[in-house]
C-alpha cells in the first residue's frame, strides 16, 4: 500500500478543510422581501348587462417582490396568468393575460379562444392584498398570504 509523505497529505487536507469552511461562511444570503411567500388569489368580475359574472381562485407566489400566479394550462381556453411587481411600500402593478374560456363570460361576448390582457393596480400588507382591473369591465382581486 502506497502512503504519501506526511508533509503532502496533512497540510493539503487541512488547507482543503479551511477552504470549505471559508466558502461556507462567505456564501451570500438570499434576499427575501416582506411579501415573499405563497398567496391565494381570487379574481371576481360581476355580471354586466348580458355578460355573466365569475369568480375563480388560484395559487400565486411572491419572490423578491415579483408576483406570479397562473390558472389552467398555457395556451388553452380558460388559462389566466398574472405577473407583476410589489414595491416595498406594498403598491403593486400587474399585467393579466388570458384566453377566453366561454363567450358568455367575456366582455363584448368575444369568442372562446381569443386572447385578452389588462392591467391591475394592487396594494399589499403583510397578510393580505387587494387590486382592481383598470381597463375594460370591473374586476376585483384579493390576495391572502398562506
Amino acid at each position: 500500500m502506497r502512503r504519501c509523505p506526511s508533509w503532502f497529505c496533512f497540510p493539503a487536507a487541512a488547507m482543503l478543510a479551511s477552504f470549505v469552511v471559508d466558502v461556507t461562511l462567505a456564501a451570500p444570503a438570499v434576499p427575501t422581501g416582506k411579501f415573499d411567500g405563497a398567496w391565494l388569489t381570487t379574481v371576481s368580475c360581476p355580471s354586466l348587462g348580458t355578460v355573466r359574472g365569475f369568480t375563480y381562485q388560484f395559487s400565486g407566489a411572491v419572490k423578491a417582490g415579483a408576483y406570479h400566479g397562473e390558472k389552467g394550462a398555457a395556451g388553452e381556453c380558460g388559462w389566466y396568468k398574472l405577473d407583476g411587481r410589489i414595491d416595498p411600500d406594498g403598491n403593486g402593478a400587474m399585467l393579466a393575460n388570458g384566453i377566453i374560456g366561454a363567450s358568455a363570460f367575456a366582455a363584448g361576448h368575444s369568442p372562446a379562444g381569443n386572447a385578452y390582457a389588462y392591467h391591475v393596480l394592487a396594494n399589499f400588507t403583510a397578510a393580505a392584498g387587494s387590486g382592481k382591473r383598470i381597463e375594460g369591465r370591473v374586476c376585483n382581486l384579493t390576495f391572502v398570504k398562506q
